[in-house]
């Protein structure tokens, strides 16, 4: 009796610990059957989507991913479990009705059925960042302002094409000098 109630103490701090492992994760969790829908998910992707739990246990992926439909669903489930795991770029809806770029991160696990243990991390705010990146950089190397960023112990870091030009300094002779 003593053997089997520290089986049960255990058996249920494991389940607590997967549980708290999961339910803090900053990133969203799902649990996906092999038909591709969702049996588990924790509170960050709730956040994220604007769903509640109960919500997306009714959902299956073409639910939610905006371009995936069912069939899609399938035949991804059954590479993954081939390959046993996989990162892709997704986008999802919201309950709002906005999108969200993601990034996913599955994995296969055979018992049960199969299981499907899927991370998404919202990449919106990045994409975001990085297009204005871009803009900022097409920017600076197509203005006709001559242009140089100095670091903070007053070193030239980066000249634009335009300052190349007026100044008649290639960029790998002015880069690391002082600007005084």
């Amino acid at each position: 009796l003593s053997e089997r109630l520290k089986a049960e103490a255990a058996l249920l701090e494991s389940e607590e610990t997967y549980r708290s492992v999961i339910d803090t994760a900053p990133d969203g969790f799902w649990m996906i059957d092999h038909k591709g829908r969702i049996l588990d998910v924790n509170p960050a992707y709730c956040q994220m989507s604007g769903y509640s739990r109960e919500e997306l246990l009714e959902m299956s992926i073409p639910d939610l991913n905006i371009h995936e439909r069912r069939e899609d669903t399938l035949q991804r489930i059954e590479h993954l479990r081939t390959t046993g795991n996989a990162q892709f770029l997704s986008q999802h809806r919201r309950k709002d009705g906005s999108v969200m770029d993601i990034e996913v991160k599955v994995s296969y696990w055979p018992k049960h059925g199969g299981r499907f243990f899927a991370y998404l991390r919202d990449i919106t705010e990045y994409n975001k960042d990085q297009l204005r990146l871009k803009q900022a950089a097409a920017v600076f190397e197509n203005t006709r302002e001559a242009v140089m960023v100095v670091n903070a112990n007053r070193r030239i870091q980066m000249v634009n094409k335009a300052f190349v030009q007026m100044t008649g300094y290639s960029e790998a002779q002015i880069i690391g000098c002082s600007p005084a």
